[in-house]
């Protein structure tokens, strides 16, 4: 199966409270999530076998901690508000906060058989109160 993207918890900025899950990768996998606020669509980028679903102003979840290992279950996890923090998303130019009414479209990005790399199905989340 191919990796999804699960989201859980609230889209609500005030309750800083969602977890970003990435199941079904391969076992003993390295992976870490982007973001953007803009979708696009790049096939198999740089060889990989999937395609990247951002665009524009991508920012990674890796700093320390936040690049996981899938394990044996083959699932990776990151969770705010100890993980990373609805008030610091990241991007390339530098982190913002989530408001009221933007959307943020995450992804997961991960090494996939062989030295090949993958991405998870993207979703989309637009932040409420």
């Amino acid at each position: 199966a191919p990796t999804d993207l699960v989201i859980n918890g609230s889209t609500s900025v005030a309750a800083d409270n969602m977890t970003l899950n990435a199941v079904n990768m391969p076992n003993n996998s390295f992976g870490f999530f982007i973001t953007s606020e803009t979708q696009g669509f790049v096939a198999n980028p740089a060889g990989s076998q999937g395609n990247i679903c951002l665009a524009g102003n991508l920012g990674r979840f890796v700093a320390t901690g936040q690049i996981k290992n899938s394990m044996m279950a083959g699932t990776i996890s990151l969770a705010t508000p100890t993980e990373w923090t609805t008030t610091a998303i990241p991007t390339s130019t530098g982190p913002y906060a989530a408001a009221v009414g933007i959307t943020t479209n995450f992804q997961a990005w991960h090494r996939d058989v062989g030295s090949n790399s993958n991405f998870s199905n993207a979703r989309e989340i637009t932040w409420t109160p």
